[in-house]
């Protein structure tokens, strides 16, 4: 092991809790994530400060989605609301105690999401779907966690199981508006979702390459910035679906 600047090199992985350290230990067990912020890790209970409360972005439009849903009898949008209280919820804790298991967790909130949307847009096309709507999100999500440990195994950007998550629900919707023509959808709050999405995504790459790195900021970092503008589309992702009855 080579100690340098906070940073412990093992099997050129990136161990970031030093000794003592709250979840030490755990991040040992498990393993380091595969991906290393910029925001320095603390010694405290929260690793990430400004990443992990910034997953409130979510957990409280999740809260809301929920509660609206619930109040109109819609199963199909209080799971979207889960899902996002799941992602942000997850992802908080993955980021306060920073180990490859509770990354899978964080992993697991985000499939759900994915997952949902992938879903909605699949009972839209098939009626027979729509039918089978618990059998149908299993699949999907079995599919994705066995995404996650492939791309693992293959040491690839497990980042980019999302983003093919993200590409098919995208994907569906595209034939879903071939197919349907339905002069009464209104797109407003999809093309909201998908703006906020690549504003989100664009922070958390400037993050991940370390084109905005501020180290000894406490408050900013672009992937709190992530999740912040990726908890707006998360809203606007239920405005978009629940036109759908």
């Amino acid at each position: 092991m080579i100690d340098n600047q906070s940073m412990i090199y093992k099997d050129k992985k990136q161990y970031t809790i030093k000794k003592g350290c709250p979840h030490y230990e755990a991040q040992q067990k498990f393993g380091p994530p595969n991906v290393n912020w910029c925001e320095p890790t603390q010694c405290s209970l929260i690793n990430e400060p400004a990443n992990t409360w910034s997953n409130l972005a979510f957990i409280i439009p999740g809260i809301f989605i929920f509660l609206l849903s619930k109040t109109l009898k819609n199963k199909l949008h209080m799971t979207l609301g889960i899902s996002i209280i799941v992602m942000g919820a997850f992802s908080f804790i993955y980021h306060a105690t920073n180990n490859f298991a509770t990354q899978f967790l964080d992993f697991f909130g985000m499939y759900a999401f994915t997952g949902t949307l992938i879903s909605i847009n699949l009972y839209r096309l098939s009626s027979t779907l729509n039918k089978y709507r618990a059998s149908t999100y299993i699949i999907i999500y079995l599919l994705n966690i066995a995404l996650f440990f492939v791309f693992h195994y293959w040491i690839l950007s497990i980042q980019f199981s999302v983003i093919l998550n993200v590409l098919v629900a995208l994907t569906l919707e595209i034939i879903n508006f071939i197919k349907n023509q339905d002069k009464t959808i209104k797109y407003t709050n999809l093309f909201l979702l998908v703006l906020f999405m690549a504003v989100a995504q664009t922070f958390s790459l400037l993050d991940h390459k370390r084109i905005w790195c501020e180290p000894d900021n406490i408050i900013l970092h672009g992937h709190a910035l992530w999740h912040f503008f990726a908890g707006i589309a998360s809203w606007f992702s239920y405005k978009y679906y629940k036109q759908f009855k």
